[in-house]
């Protein structure tokens, strides 16, 4: 993907105003996500499609194929991970722990106190198991040989989880038992290097962090899901400082998805005041931004859009779940980024049993 820019029963929380104090004392905001602070690892995926195919992009796995390769901080687990370490045409292969194709393919560090660090030439994940704080950098600078053309591939390095299994969802999963549902996070930019300049197309090439929920049609009577929708949230764009909202299926390259995708706007939940970049548009590094968003409303017209464009046929509010999320790096330019987050959240407002 890249960015280029309820009354229950019949429209999913029509109000926007539902707050806690009209709910009954038996609603309560249910998180969605499972190992928050990354104590069980990662599976990691394979690079998927290459940029160039040379054969140290071609190695062992495929596109939509996890590896047999955890990263578990060289600990016993007792579950398995939930997170994907995603690393799609970031060029050199996180899952050669043996440095079989090039000399720093993989590195572990230790860094004590629960904080770990995975790295290679192209990328970087740190974690710090106590308090869920996490560090993605990508560098598409090792990735590339020259700017990308159009329909090329482009790397990714993405955090994502599904939040329980299409035939079985959970309660909170599920959009129509849901009275608001929010996006929590605090992030940072560390660093950013513009390796294009004047060669960049703004419509070939960006920079772009996003954080996108899995809104899944589930018909009665499906094991898994019909169709779904990437809801999205740009956390930052290089080429903008609020990037419109955007509608569009999903179809710029020859591993994209086919399926719809709706980012909301984000004069919706950022301002001069609070985000990555000032008020004259400037970066700013090392600065703290929140997110604490009510997405919900969103959800209705992202259906409307996607099947006026031919997706989510049939599909009702009432059929929609939320079934997962993945939040990272997408890097269609030359560009070399490195951010922070913490206190990531996806909550909904259920009626729960307190006995």
């Amino acid at each position: 993907m890249l960015l280029t820019a309820c009354n229950k029963t019949s429209e999913i929380n029509k109000t926007t105003k539902w707050s806690m104090e009209e709910t009954e004392e038996n609603y309560e905001y249910v998180s969605l996500m499972i190992d928050r602070n990354f104590r069980r690892g990662f599976n990691v995926w394979g690079l998927g499609l290459p940029i160039y195919g040379d054969p140290i992009e071609l190695y062992g796995g495929d596109y939509e194929k996890q590896t047999n390769i955890n990263f578990d901080y060289d600990i016993e687990q007792t579950k398995a991970p939930v997170w994907r370490l995603q690393q799609w045409a970031t060029r050199y292969p996180f899952h050669d722990k043996e440095n079989k194709m090039d000399p720093f393919d993989y590195r572990f560090t230790d860094q004590g106190n629960g904080k770990y660090l995975y790295e290679n030439r192209s990328k970087t994940v740190s974690v710090d198991t106590e308090t869920g704080e996490f560090r993605l950098a990508l560098k598409a600078s090792e990735c590339y040989k020259e700017p990308r053309i159009d329909y090329q591939e482009w790397p990714h390095l993405l955090l994502a989880q599904d939040f329980g299994t299409a035939a079985n969802p959970t309660k909170q999963m599920i959009l129509s038992n849901s009275h608001s549902l929010k996006v929590h996070l605090d992030m940072k930019m560390n660093s950013f290097t513009d390796c294009m300049g004047d060669d960049a197309d703004p419509r070939l090439h960006s920079a772009i962090c996003m954080l996108y929920l899995f809104v899944q049609y589930q018909p009665e009577g499906y094991l898994g899901y019909k169709d779904m929708i990437w809801l999205g949230l740009s956390l930052f764009d290089n080429r903008e400082a609020y990037p419109n909202g955007m509608s569009m299926k999903d179809e710029s390259k020859a591993s994209a998805t086919g399926r719809w995708i709706y980012n909301i706007g984000t004069s919706n939940y950022l301002n001069p005041d609070n985000n990555i970049y000032d008020i004259n548009n400037n970066l700013q590094f090392d600065k703290w931004c929140t997110i604490d968003f009510e997405v919900m409303p969103f959800i209705s017209q992202a259906l409307k859009e996607a099947q006026k464009g031919g997706c989510m046929t049939g599909a009702t509010l009432n059929e929609l779940h939320i079934n997962g999320m993945y939040i990272g790096f997408e890097l269609p330019g030359t560009y070399d980024i490195d951010m922070s987050f913490k206190n990531l959240d996806i909550t909904s407002l259920i009626e729960v049993n307190n006995e």
